[in-house]
């Protein structure tokens, strides 16, 4: 019976018996290269599943509503202007409350919520000391 000579497991074999920084190398190279592989699979897959891109002309001809930039600039102003409210109404209310002239503090022993009387004692256990 003849046994082939297999080279894949020959080079797996010998990473396996080499040194530390050696595998280090080969997990990052393989690695490396399985990634690009499965981005380059994706991006390929991305381009094939899209339709194709219009020119120019057809996109100035079609397009009426407002651009990205619009749309965000008028988002930015909304949200600068709602921050800016609750920012001073924020404000406001730590004045109010952290600066105001007097500070109470009431206790009341009737409100508690605990009762001793019923609890059993437990055992005493000592901890190991080392």
């Amino acid at each position: 019976m003849k046994v082939k000579h297999n080279p894949l497991k020959d080079w797996l074999e010998d990473i396996r018996n080499s040194d530390e920084v050696i595998k280090k190398f080969w997990l990052f190279t393989l690695t490396s290269v399985s990634m690009a592989i499965v981005v380059a699979l994706w991006a390929g897959y991305i381009t094939a599943s899209t339709p194709g891109v219009v020119s120019n002309e057809k996109i100035a001809v079609k397009r009426q509503e407002p651009g990205a930039t619009e749309i965000f600039g008028e988002g930015f102003e909304a949200v600068k202007s709602a921050f800016g409210s609750s920012l001073s109404r924020g404000i406001a209310l730590v004045k109010d409350t952290v600066f105001k002239k007097e500070n109470t503090i009431s206790i009341s022993n009737k409100d508690r919520n605990f009762v001793l009387g019923d609890i059993e004692n437990l055992p005493k256990k000592m901890l190991p000391v080392e």
